[in-house]
């Protein structure tokens, strides 16, 4: 809009700089990033009205098809389609390019998707009912796209020429163009029905899906028949899987090459061993925290005695060791002599020899354990123990000189094999450097024992994990793989006599034993061959920092937990769902018979009964798939909590929260779930948190491992108080995993075969986001590290269509079918059920429009509303559209109720369509945490809500007067003292803090309100500030300055005022007649609102200034202004009603 403004004011003869100044008086600043976010709505708002039109041009077609067999559901199908897609056009008006684009791509996908829908439903049917028939559909209809195109718009020919006959006499558009789409939309969707099937793996079959029997170990899988032909003859993966590696998972290759070898169940196997190396860091944790942590509990205050009486027994025998066996001495600047004095000074101390023993053991384990897994060969392991017994003393601990810090940072970055132990260069002995005559040239200092202990056992696990995919690689592919253009097994001679580079060679290694593939293919290529992280830049280091703290402070409080769990629960029924299919319908359907009865007992009349009968009978269908999933999650929650993950911060918790404990922990033991199944699913790598270590950083790790309950400063007790909040935070996140893990684990009671480790680690931690992924790009990962959420915003989409899909053993259309079928009746029928009982409370109706979106709305008996958080995308799709949907009928008089009249139905179902289209992008902007204060203050703009953060009414007050009533007391301060306005202080506080910002603003209010002092929380009573202080209010609706009617309105007659100001400038400026005509053209209706509805604003504007002042003042008894702010908000109700009953009667 402001750029045709512009236009007009250049063409009238006004400068640029004129031009500039008229736009500027306006308030019509340069406004590109809206006008992305806009057209970006608009190309939504098509998508949406294409859908539409998509599924009533079916409707059409099938209502014209049954006119004659019979005539009054043909009539009634035609009329209801017809009805559905007037509705539909009246809420969606999408313009411009963008919205024409939108369009056509709703309208082709909803082709598809009802090609899809019809042909899955075909299927299903005649596959149960029909099986002769069914047998020759598959013939005909499966094994190539192609045929699936052939068939499907063969099929559906009939009904494409009805439907594209009925689309065109009722739009008067081209017969051509519309029989194109039909056909197109046909075609595409049998594609998909059509494409080919998956191989047929080596399994046997269960009730509820395929188990995979694995292999003897070392025997080869054979490849099964039927297998899928390699993509363009060699190439492993399409443009689209391409795009998902790029962006979100970086394995993609080896997925598809462990599908290509072995099937469905093959890449099932891949996929468990990836996930149990993304937890192989918390296993090593874990295995610290068992065996480690107690010790240094005990000894924590002995370190330094301990780890130098493990040098010197080390280095005696170092230096008696027999000549073929000696590598010199460590421990140079000693003669032998003082080393003597100092051997028999340790080991005549009794502690110092036990506790040195217990450091050798816990060094014969790692190595034992090392062997085990066939990391280290059987004769470097019997090299160590033979370093390790000389005449004197049986000891090792490896003696590292600090020196070597440095060989695992290579200066030159190379590629290196992936999947394979990597290990800590110089963490073995390493000869001490001699000159010439063999003199030792000096001694170097040495890490310490204790040090190296931990991080090698870190070390240790994270190599157990490259190992086991890189086995489990091998096993699928085999010794004599094959794969025209992606990978091939050679020997040696084969590298030297065909000249291959060795660069392009992947070695897998086993127990001494060596396997070498030649890698074709350039994506998997570039996995097995990764190339080592280069060491961050200082400021990228900086920027690291600053989005990690800023995503632990929006995540730390513990309501962020609680509402990300309730967030997750839809998710997990729909996966329990496809892991049980009809089971889970089955107590979907009793809970739904259940609520009907007793949803109609409640009824007097006929008419009450049968509504409330369909209330209780949507409710109940909800409930009833949801309620076991909850108390599974439940189970999992009193299981993680009992177990004491850390065990400092269970010792506190037992303290001060003996009750919770008990209760959280006893709940797991009620509901029948192993306390021991945590610390398992923890060992087996299902828990992906957890910090990475170097070798500088082991004095650090040491620190944080010891259990030290008394805290000298201040810092040491809010450290812990954060790493509490962020085990709580872990017992939330990883409740529905371990519920997932366990169900299939244990068969499901029966219910369900049990799974294998690696499948169910890997299905446990796809039940919610698998934050460990991340994409190949560097750019994603680069902004994955320093924008907070970004990689979560990629893995949610990523997740949204992997739960759209359904179970991939199933074709696409009754996965997809399921899937749907799942997702409504676990989210839309609640929804449904509560809108009906909301529908009828005025209340209701003036919540505000995000609110409505983002939460269910459950009323309470005394007024106001509980608020039950709805899952991010699905709930937009599943709840909050069918709602806008249901409030523009009622608000239309189709439904009864008690909506106002003449509020914007449209408007509110296309800020929908526009918050599910653009929240999501608005969320992933690529901006450093570290850099996103700056931004925000330099453009004026919350990057969040998308608002300016001084609006303009505020602007032109002084600095200190840029405040609102609810303006935080601290941010006011700092504003001050600062001279930088109270509103940008706040921005700052909100962008870098996040929920812990806003908290502790809060806290200091309230403080203040406490000792009498004015701030915006002397207006709440005391029950009200401690629940903002503990985060209960989220749950909760809270008394907003304005009601929803009052606000939609306030702006159609803003903006409108704004347009006529514009206009009166623009005649002012001796703009053209043409300019001017053409201005007036483009905004007839907001001019016409503008000078219709004058006293309306003023009116408005008056009440806004009341409100404003009595706010203001903190001094105003809390009575008083509660009774006056419902009087402001009533008559706020009926202006906002006034006004746009006045706009519908200009505007028609």
């Amino acid at each position: 809009m402001s750029m045709e403004q512009r236009i007009a004011l250049r063409r009238a003869g006004l400068s640029e700089e004129q031009a500039d100044l008229v736009l500027n008086e306006a308030g019509q600043g340069n406004r590109e990033a809206q006008g992305i976010l806009d057209s970006i709505g608009e190309f939504a708002e098509g998508v949406a009205l294409g859908g539409v039109r998509s599924v009533t041009s079916l409707g059409e077609g099938l209502g014209s098809t049954l006119l004659r067999p019979v005539p009054f559901v043909g009539r009634g199908l035609k009329r209801l389609s017809r009805r559905t897609e007037r509705g539909a056009e009246r809420l969606f008006d999408p313009e411009g390019g963008a919205g024409a684009a939108g369009e056509f791509v709703g309208r082709l996908g909803g082709e598809i998707g009802t090609t899809v829908g019809t042909l899955g439903v075909g299927k299903a049917i005649t596959a149960s009912r029909f099986p002769a028939q069914y047998a020759r559909f598959q013939k005909y209809m499966s094994g190539s796209p192609l045929k699936g195109a052939v068939g499907a718009t063969v099929a559906e020919s009939p009904l494409s020429v009805l439907r594209a006959t009925s689309y065109a006499q009722e739009r008067g558009t081209d017969f051509g163009y519309e029989l194109g789409m039909e056909v197109a939309g046909s075609a595409l969707g049998g594609a998909f029905v059509g494409r080919r099937t998956r191989p047929a793996d080596p399994v046997t079959r269960g009730r509820f899906g395929r188990i995979h029997n694995f292999p003897e170990p070392g025997k080869k899988v054979k490849e099964p028949t039927g297998r899928r032909q390699l993509l363009g003859g060699g190439r492993l993966k399409s443009m689209y899987q391409k795009g998902t590696q790029g962006l979100m998972d970086r394995y993609i290759p080896l997925r598809l090459l462990a599908r290509q070898v072995g099937g469905l169940e093959g890449e099932k196997m891949i996929s468990g061993a990836l996930a149990q190396m993304l937890g192989s860091n918390k296993r090593g944790q874990q295995y610290l925290s068992t065996n480690l942590v107690p010790w240094l509990d005990e000894h924590g205050s002995n370190l330094d005695d301990i780890n130098n009486a493990a040098k010197i027994r080390r280095e005696m025998v170092l230096r008696t060791l027999p000549a073929d066996r000696s590598r010199g001495p460590r421990m140079a600047h000693v003669n032998d002599a003082e080393l003597k004095k100092l051997y028999d000074e340790v080991m005549s101390d009794e502690y110092l020899v036990d506790r040195t023993n217990d450091l050798h053991r816990f060094f014969r384990n790692n190595l034992e354990t090392r062997r085990a897994a066939g990391i280290d060969p059987e004769e470097h392991y019997q090299k160590i123990i033979a370093s390790s017994k000389s005449s004197v003393d049986d000891y090792y601990t490896p003696m590292v000189p600090i020196s070597t810090r440095e060989l695992d940072k290579p200066k030159i970055l190379t590629r290196v094999d992936a999947f394979q132990p990597r290990g800590l260069k110089g963490m073995r002995d390493s000869p001490t450097k001699v000159d010439a005559e063999g003199r030792v040239i000096r001694s170097e200092p040495l890490e310490d024992p204790i040090e190296m202990l931990a991080l090698e056992t870190l070390q240790l696990y994270d190599d157990i994990g490259r190992k086991r995919v890189g086995d489990t690689l091998f096993e699928l592919m085999g010794e004599e793989v094959e794969l025209d253009g992606i990978v091939r097994a050679v020997t040696d001679a084969d590298i030297k006599a065909q000249n291959i580079n060795p660069q392009r060679i992947w070695t897998y290694k086993d127990r001494g034993q060596e396997y070498k593939f030649h890698v074709l293919d350039e994506d998997l290529f570039d996995l097995l061959k990764m190339m080592p992280e280069a060491e961050k830049g200082g400021m990228m280091k900086l920027a690291s920092k600053a989005a990690n703290w800023k995503r632990r402070f929006i995540t730390l409080l513990p309501d962020f937990a609680v509402m990300a769990t309730m967030r997750d629960v839809p998710l997990y029924a729909q996966q329990r769902v496809i892991q049980r299919g009809s089971r889970s319908f089955m107590e979907s359907g009793a809970g739904g018979a259940i609520g009907a009865v007793g949803g109609a007992a409640t009824g007097d009349t006929p008419e009450e009964r049968l509504e409330r009968a369909v209330q209780g009978g949507l409710a109940g269908l909800g409930i009833g798939l949801v309620a076991k999933p909850t108390a599974e999650i439940g189970q999992a929650l009193g299981t993680i909590t009992r177990a004491k993950i850390n065990a400092s911060n269970g010792a506190l918790i037992k303290r001060v929260a003996p009750i919770a404990e008990s209760l959280l922990g006893g709940l797991g033991d009620e509901l029948g779930m192993d306390p021991k199944l945590w610390e398992e699913f923890v060992r087996e790598g299902g828990v992906t948190a957890g910090l990475s270590y170097g070798r500088k950083d082991a004095a650090k790790l040491v620190k944080n491992l010891m259990n030290k309950e008394e805290r000298a400063t201040i810092f040491n007790s809010v450290g812990r108080g954060i790493d509490i909040l962020e085990s709580i935070g872990m017992v939330a996140e990883n409740a529905p995993r371990l519920a997932q893990y366990r169900a299939l684990r244990s068969g499901a009671a029966g219910t369900l075969p049990g799974a294998s480790t690696q499948e169910a680690i890997w299905a446990a931690q796809d039940v919610t986001l698998p934050f460990a992924l991340r994409g190949k790009w560097k750019s994603i990962q680069t902004m994955s590290q320093v924008t907070p959420f970004f990689n979560a915003s990629l893995q949610a989409w990523s997740k949204l269509f992997r739960v759209f899909r359904g179970d991939p053993k199933k074709t696409m259309g009754r996965g997809v079918s399921e899937s749907m079928l799942a997702m409504g009746t676990a989210i839309t029928a609640p929804t449904l059920s509560l809108w009906m009982v909301n529908k009828d409370n005025p209340e209701y109706w003036d919540r505000p429009l995000w609110e409505r979106n983002m939460f269910w709305l459950l009323p309470k008996p005394e007024g106001g509303f509980y608020r039950i958080p709805k899952p991010f995308e699905l709930g937009y799709a599943f709840a909050s559209l069918p709602e806008r949907a249901l409030e523009a009928a009622a608000r239309a008089g189709v439904i009864e109720s008690a909506a106002p009249e003449g509020s914007e139905a449209a408007k509110d179902m296309s800020e929908s369509v526009r918050a599910m289209a653009t929240s999501p992008i608005t969320g992933m902007l690529p901006i450093p945490a570290i850099a996103a204060p700056l931004l925000e203050i330099g453009l004026n703009k919350d990057f969040f809500r998308w608002k300016p953060i001084v609006p303009e009414y505020l602007a032109q007050r002084p600095i200190e007067g840029q405040v609102r009533p609810t303006t935080p007391l601290l941010a006011r301060a700092i504003g001050e003292a600062s001279g930088v306005s109270p509103l940008k202080v706040q921005a700052v506080v909100n962008s870098m803090g996040g929920t812990m910002g806003r908290r502790v603003m809060q806290a200091v209010d309230i403080a203040g309100a406490v000792t009498d002092y004015p701030t915006p929380a002397s207006q709440l009573d005391v029950g009200e500030r401690w629940s903002q202080v503990l985060g209960v209010s989220r749950f909760n609706t809270q008394q907003y300055s304005q009601g929803n009617i009052e606000f939609a309105s306030y702006q159609v007659l803003r903006n409108s005022k704004n347009i006529l100001d514009q206009f009166n400038r623009m005649v002012r400026a001796n703009v053209d007649e043409r300019a001017l005509r053409l201005f007036a053209e483009d905004y007839a209706d907001e001019l016409r609102i503008a000078r219709a509805t004058g006293s309306n604003l003023k009116a408005m504007n008056k009440l806004r200034e009341e409100r404003n002042k009595i706010m203001g003042d903190h001094s105003v008894p809390q009575q008083r202004l509660r009774n006056d702010l419902d009087e402001f908000n009533r008559r706020g109700y009926r202006l906002g009603i006034q006004a746009f009953r006045n706009i519908d009667r200009i505007v028609q």
